[in-house]
């Protein structure tokens, strides 16, 4: 790797380098952790040429600490230290005639060593999988459920920054097939659901606002796209941005939720994804990517001032970094020779 001028956050980035394994199959090269600010790197899980071994790459997440990278494989959760790479959790969860990976990694507690995870329970009858919600105690090495009394199929779970809620998408298996969902908060202290929507429709992406008050979301309601802010005490909602030519994306706070970024569908000619940074005070909207293809993924640094993003323009596959408060992009070179998949910022 070349290292840059640019300081970055001080923390690591992992991402999973993909081969051809098979014919018409692609295999993880294990998981690779780099240093954004001095390019160095380790290899922390090995090279396994069996598809079914695969490591999902947009389920790579770094403790807070990032002590552990935890990940999945087929039909397996596992935690990792990032130091040595010896695995200290594994949750094995098996359905030999699925065609879907059983978990999904989703989100560490910001202070505690806890895991909320889905976990694939079981399948209806047109072999559609319906998802369960756990958390994993890594010093107990225990599994518990949560939120287990509701009809719903969970598409995401993210904890608060103060650590007393999870941010849920869900729904019923009615309301499945439309791809419309409902964004909940649940209180793991309390054991407390709130429904902050209330209202099934084709929701794209959500987060915490850093005090923990609120929650940001796009919608598709059909008739315009729209980024709300709700306050999760109240449930007062606030349209932030609305358009009926484009459908917005991901949203995510950023800059200590001065501003925020996101996405729209579709993009410009030409591109495969573009990103925009909305200043909340000004309302001044500028352009942060305009990624040619074929654009893979991107994970925002700890503090929510740059992103890392993956991207093969033109046969030449890049990690790269882009500050959203200068706009300078940074790409880190020596992984042309690889596919990758789904970046993680640790932290």
């Amino acid at each position: 790797f070349v290292s840059t001028a640019q300081q970055f956050p001080d923390s690591l980035i992992a991402y999973t380098p993909t081969r051809p394994c098979d014919p018409f199959v692609w295999c993880t090269d294990g998981i690779r952790i780099i240093n954004p600010n001095t390019g160095e790197g380790i290899h922390i899980r090995p090279i396994d040429n069996s598809s079914q071994n695969n490591v999902y790459g947009e389920s790579l997440r770094f403790s807070p600490d990032q002590r552990y990278l935890a990940y999945s494989t087929y039909g397996l959760m596992h935690i990792a230290e990032v130091a040595t790479g010896k695995e200290v959790g594994i949750i094995q969860f098996y359905y030999p005639d699925s065609p879907y990976p059983s978990s999904v990694v989703y989100d560490w507690h910001p202070t505690l060593p806890l895991m909320a995870f889905r976990y694939q329970s079981d399948f209806d009858s047109d072999i559609k999988p319906k998802y369960d919600l756990f958390v994993f105690d890594l010093l107990k090495q225990m599994w518990y459920p949560i939120v287990v009394d509701l009809e719903v199929i969970l598409s995401g779970a993210q904890w608060s920054p103060d650590g007393t809620s999870l941010l849920i998408t869900a729904t019923t298996v009615e309301n499945r097939e439309q791809w419309k969902y409902d964004i909940y908060s649940y209180n793991i202290t309390t054991d407390t659901l709130k429904n902050l929507t209330n209202d099934p429709q084709k929701y794209y992406g959500s987060d915490w606002s850093e005090d923990s008050q609120q929650i940001i979301y796009t919608i598709d309601n059909e008739r315009n796209s729209q980024i709300i802010t709700v306050d999760v005490n109240t449930g007062t909602q606030n349209v932030i941005l609305e358009s009926s030519e484009v459908n917005f994306g991901g949203v995510s706070w950023v800059l200590d939720d001065t501003a925020i970024l996101f996405s729209h569908e579709p993009p410009s000619e030409g591109v495969d994804y573009e990103s925009y940074l909305l200043d909340l005070a000004s309302g001044e909207i500028t352009q942060v990517l305009a990624v040619p293809p074929y654009f893979i993924g991107y994970d925002l640094s700890p503090d929510k001032t740059a992103l890392v993003y993956l991207a093969s323009p033109e046969g030449a596959k890049n990690v790269c970094i882009v500050s959203l408060i200068t706009f300078e992009e940074t790409c880190l070179e020596g992984e042309k020779a690889h596919h990758i998949a789904y970046p993680a910022w640790g932290g």
